[in-house]
């Protein structure tokens, strides 16, 4: 198939997810930002909560191309802020590294969590990599070379977006390899 062709695919399979998701998953994305910011939790706390709506809502998001061992997105720039931080150290029991590596083009280079092809914390990872499906009909897209070819319709939760931007206050550290470092050789 061809880039025209395959963003067409992307199109109508983001379309059918949004018009068949359910009532249950709809009304838990309806007002996420209020109800949070009402709340007197934590932004660590807030920020499990988006998480968990995100993983929901990830049940309804497909078929996608990704499968075991792929990990072309693991090599994406990841921009992470100082409450993603703290979730990965206290979830993941990670700690950031002492000083800051300087900024630069990640995009290509491995996550530092990416061991054996597969995140090694799953249960932590950050909010982009979280909201972030393929819905074109192959991994070829993938690719970080390939990755910005065209644009490719995505299944998104702009309540989802608005209550994160509220918990991270718009601040971020940098990219993930700044914070954590570069990732294992193996």
């Amino acid at each position: 198939m061809s880039l025209q062709d395959d963003q067409n695919f992307a199109r109508e399979t983001c379309a059918r997810i949004i018009a068949n998701l359910p009532p249950a998953i709809l009304k838990k994305e309806a007002g996420l930002t209020a109800r949070l910011e009402a709340s007197k939790l934590t932004p660590l706390k807030k920020l499990a909560a988006i998480y968990d709506f995100l993983d929901d809502l990830a049940k309804y998001i497909a078929p996608t191309p990704c499968r075991k061992g792929c990990s072309s997105c693991c090599h994406y720039a990841v921009s992470i802020s100082e409450v993603e931080v703290q979730f990965i150290e206290q979830v993941a029991k990670m700690k950031r590294l002492k000083v800051a590596r300087e900024p630069g083009d990640f995009n290509g280079q491995p996550c530092p969590f990416l061991v054996n092809g597969a995140c090694s914390i799953y249960s932590a990872r950050p909010y982009s990599c979280r909201r972030h499906h393929s819905l074109a009909p192959t991994a070829e897209w993938c690719a970080p070379e390939k990755s910005f070819a065209g644009d490719f319709a995505r299944a998104q939760s702009s309540e989802a977006q608005l209550a994160f931007d509220l918990v991270r206050e718009m601040r971020t550290l940098g990219d993930i390899r700044q914070v954590f470092g570069s990732a294992p050789l193996r």
